[in-house]
């Protein structure tokens, strides 16, 4: 089962890598933190963003949520491939 998660993470990243998207920073941050809820549950979010999206400016932003935290892998190559192509990527984990 995990070499078949690996190829499809693999699989993942080379459709990222075929996009007619420039890749406009090679340099990928990324910031985790438990954001709380106004009930007080705190969730596990991640946000990656590029070298390119200091500063100030509008940026592209995909938010996506899910309950699924055991596939952070695929997470994480959508956050960074999309950080280095100028987006800010978020990714929560909420409640199932």
């Amino acid at each position: 089962m995990e070499e078949f998660f690996m190829e499809m993470l693999r699989q993942l990243q080379r459709e990222y890598d075929a996009l007619d998207l420039p890749v406009v920073s090679e340099d990928v941050k990324v910031h985790e933190f438990m954001l709380p809820m106004p009930d007080g549950v705190k969730l596990q979010t991640f946000i990656f963003y590029g070298s390119s999206c200091g500063g100030t400016g509008a940026y592209p932003v995909i938010l996506q949520r899910s309950p699924y935290a055991h596939v952070m892998g695929a997470y994480r190559v959508h956050g960074e491939s999309l950080a280095r192509r100028g987006f800010i990527y978020i990714v929560q984990f909420c409640r199932g």
